[in-house]
Parts: structure tokens; C-alpha cells; sequence
């Protein structure tokens, strides 16, 4: 991600390219996506931010101020973390399944978790709604007993 790509509050970041081995691509869906970032990731990106910002360059860098290898980052520091969390081994592009069943569970909509991440709804229901465990409640219809109708 580039500082062209992150609001000057840090608020929203736009989603409209990716990087895969060293080249620049638009999403798969060919569609930017706005993200309101929630109040830790804004305050972890101010912390980031240098006083004065190149739009071109990287927000999270590698040591030679280009952009994060993702092999490096995997022997370097998403091993560790997992390690010094005691959590098993999963690869890092799972965190995306994590964010999408956890964002449902959590009672977001659907449709707003399709915004997101780009997903069709379709995708969302097939492989992240029916892994979520859920106790609905069933709505009331009614404000009170009073207005049921008799029987």
C-alpha cells in the first residue's frame, strides 16, 4: 500500500492495486474499494506516517525502503509472531478467511463484508457464512402482547 492510497487523517485507505511479485496489478475485479479504518488501525498508521509524505512510497517497507517481500516477511516476522504467541503455523493469506468469518460472526452485514474484500455474495454464503457458529433470535413482530391479534 502507498501513502497515495491512505487518507491525510488516516481514516480511509483506497483499495484499487495489489502487488504480486514485484508488480503492480489492479484488483481482480477491476473495482476500488473505500475502507473507513476503525480507530487502532487509524492510530497505527498516524504512527507510521513521516512528517513529509511521498504518495509513491510504501506505507509498511522493507528494510531498503521498497515494498515488503512477502517470503521475507514470512520467515522474518509472521513465524515469530505466531511462535511467541504460541499459536500453530497457518499462511499469512488466511488471515483474509479470519477477518471475513470473524466480521460475520461479529454481526456485520453481509453485503458491507462484500464491500470489504470484494467477495460476491455468493462466495461469502458458500465458503464463510457456514463455518460461523450462530443462536439467532427469532424478531419480534409485535411491540407488545397487546397488539396480537385474537384468535
Amino acid at each position: 500500500m502507498k501513502w497515495r492510497n491512505v487518507s491525510p487523517d488516516c481514516a480511509t485507505v483506497v483499495i484499487a492495486e495489489f502487488l504480486v511479485e514485484g508488480i503492480q496489478q489492479g484488483t481482480k475485479t477491476g473495482k476500488m474499494r473505500i475502507l473507513r479504518l476503525n480507530p487502532q488501525l487509524q492510530e497505527l498508521l498516524k504512527s507510521q506516517c513521516p512528517e513529509q509524505v511521498n504518495p509513491e512510497s510504501y506505507v509498511f517497507k522493507a528494510p531498503n525502503g521498497g515494498p515488503v517481500n512477502a517470503h521475507n516477511f514470512r520467515a522474518r516476522a509472521w513465524t515469530v509472531i505466531l511462535n511467541q504467541l504460541k499459536l500453530p503455523y497457518r499462511k499469512l493469506y488466511l488471515t483474509r478467511a479470519t477477518m471475513v468469518s470473524h466480521s460475520l460472526a461479529q454481526g456485520s452485514h453481509p453485503t458491507e463484508v462484500r464491500e470489504m474484500t470484494g467477495h460476491g455474495l455468493e462466495v461469502l454464503y458458500t465458503h464463510y457464512a457456514g463455518s460461523i457458529e450462530s443462536h439467532p433470535q427469532l424478531p419480534s413482530l409485535y411491540s407488545s402482547v397487546a397488539q396480537l391479534p385474537e384468535l
